[in-house]
């Protein structure tokens, strides 16, 4: 059952990145009424995150964001932020439950991300596709200092329990993550993950 759980976290971060391959076309404010924030708006897609505490590790890689529609259309969808989703280290996933788009602003990361400007997060360490630990956020910090509907930068902060696949039974292993991204729109062609 807890070798379920696992294969559960991993399916569903893998699941969450190859619906957002379809974006809806949208134009997203900064927050100030202004328009898009222009601000870092040229250079690749790229995140780095320093993960410390019971596993520690540093990852780099791809960063992507984009709506994600509920399959039975019954409800709206999400907006995801997802850094490293086909690398080989670890990934990160943002999920914004009111499907919004992220605007210029600091988000609260929580459990339960209930609030409108809540964010849940879950942190996967080694790869997207053969994950040793899975780690959904407890507390923490989105804080978007970039936003348009080219590109969405930032920085975070997330304090994380969870397990280790070596040792799925013990749940309570913490992890502290820390890194910034610059996130490009998913691509609108269906992309499969090496692993």
């Amino acid at each position: 059952m807890v070798h379920l759980k696992f294969l559960l976290a991993a399916g569903l971060v893998v699941a969450s990145i190859v619906q957002a391959q379809s974006l809806e076309p949208r134009s997203w404010s900064s927050g100030s009424g202004e328009g898009p924030s222009r601000r870092g708006t040229t250079g690749p897609s790229s995140f780095h995150a320093e993960v410390r505490g019971d596993v520690t590790s540093t990852a780099s890689g791809e960063a992507e964001f984009g709506a994600v529609q509920n399959p039975d259309h019954a409800s709206g969808g999400a907006f995801v932020v997802s850094l490293g989703v086909c690398g080989e280290q670890s990934a990160i996933l943002f999920t914004r439950r009111s499907g919004a788009a992220l605007a210029v602003g600091r988000y609260r990361i929580s459990a339960g991300a209930e609030g409108e400007n809540e964010i849940l997060a879950l942190v996967l360490t080694g790869s997207p596709t053969r994950p040793t630990g899975v780690f959904p956020a407890e507390a923490g910090w989105l804080v978007v200092t970039a936003a348009s509907d080219r590109l969405i930068a930032g920085q975070f902060q997330i304090d994380a329990i969870g397990f280790v696949a070596a040792e799925p039974q013990r749940e309570d292993r913490h992890v502290n993550v820390t890194g910034s991204f610059s996130a490009t729109p998913a691509g609108s062609s269906f992309r499969v993950c090496e692993g």
